[in-house]
């Protein structure tokens, strides 16, 4: 009976000290089959055959209940922690179909890849460069162009605008062979490259808009057609510019660019007596206006004396009226 009171004493400590997890159903039953026995005999009016029989039962479950109890206890001595009830898990957690990776990729409509823009090349004028390229494109009411001088080792950044002898209109601006000629054979003997002084052509448009003109695009196409790249520029009257870059290595190609005014570099104050006599040089006037042929009149007239329409006589229709018809007329409406 000492025994059996000491497994049921221990039975009761583990299953109080013990995480509420680890009682088993199996440890339950064990458990208030001990307290039972033990209420039993020790009840004063139990029969002497009856304690003999709950004795007997209750020294077999505590037979089977010893690892059982000595389990818990282990688990006891391990943790200080009080015991907490906590329900069983029996429904299952889905997974968020939003977030499962498995049906994420379901749901996830197709990305459009983002097409990058090309980054556009920069035509860089020097400070001086474009104020005497904006005193010329105002020093009269024609087009005026010439070429953009650069440095060996920075071919889109132009330092100089050079005049050539030309013959300009409000819409045209015609170089003469002679003075490209003899502009090349001068940079050349200075030492300079084609690239340097032959690739950028500059122009002005005394109109409002920069865009090139079909007479423009096919002048640049057959000047500069064969060179491995070239620059065409046109600035308008009201301030606005277009640059194109053209290459011809990988498939003649084209592309729109940037312009912009560098100052990082050093530049000369402007000369506006030496620019003014370089416009009076090289730029020659020509107005271009249209005329009317005066004979196509005549012609047509010639070629239509004969027609029924210009035979008639219209003096009914057209002819004045004589004054006493309106006086009748008035007569007549006031009587």
């Amino acid at each position: 009976m000492e025994s059996l009171a000491v497994t049921v004493a221990t039975w009761r400590i583990a299953t109080t000290a013990a995480p509420a997890n680890v009682v088993t159903y199996p440890c339950v039953m064990a458990a208030r089959a001990i307290v039972r026995a033990v209420n039993l005999i020790s009840a004063t009016g139990a029969p002497a055959p009856a304690r003999n029989v709950i004795s007997h039962s209750a020294v077999a479950v505590c037979k089977v209940a010893k690892p059982v109890i000595a389990k818990l206890v282990a688990i006891a001595s391990k943790t200080n922690s009080a015991p907490v009830a906590s329900k069983p898990k029996w429904k299952t957690t889905m997974p968020n179909p939003k977030t499962h990776p498995l049906t994420r990729r379901h749901l996830r409509r197709p990305r459009q890849k983002r097409q990058r823009k090309p980054t556009r090349p920069t035509l860089r004028f020097s400070p001086y460069a474009w104020a005497k390229l904006l005193y010329l494109r105002d020093a009269g009411p024609t087009e005026v162009g010439g070429f953009g001088t650069t440095q060996p080792d920075d071919l889109l950044f132009v330092n100089d605008l050079v005049l050539i002898e030309q013959h300009c209109t409000e819409v045209t601006v015609a170089f003469e062979d002679h003075a490209v000629a003899d502009f090349f054979e001068d940079q050349i003997d200075c030492g300079y490259r084609p690239e340097q002084f032959g690739r950028i052509w500059i122009h002005t448009h005394p109109g409002d808009s920069p865009q090139p003109s079909s007479v423009d695009v096919e002048t640049f196409d057959r000047v500069f057609g064969n060179c491995d790249w070239a620059v065409m520029f046109i600035i308008a009257k009201g301030g606005k510019t277009y640059a194109e870059l053209y290459w011809r290595h990988g498939g003649p190609a084209a592309l729109r660019m940037h312009v912009d005014v560098d100052y990082s570099h050093p530049f000369a104050s402007s000369d506006q007596q030496a620019w003014d006599a370089e416009y009076r040089n090289c730029v020659h006037i020509q107005h271009q206006i249209i005329q009317q042929d005066i004979n196509e009149w005549e012609e047509w007239l010639s070629d239509n004396k004969d027609a029924p329409e210009l035979q008639a006589d219209l003096t009914p229709h057209f002819g004045p009226q004589e004054p006493e018809s309106f006086m009748n007329s008035d007569i007549t409406e006031n009587a």
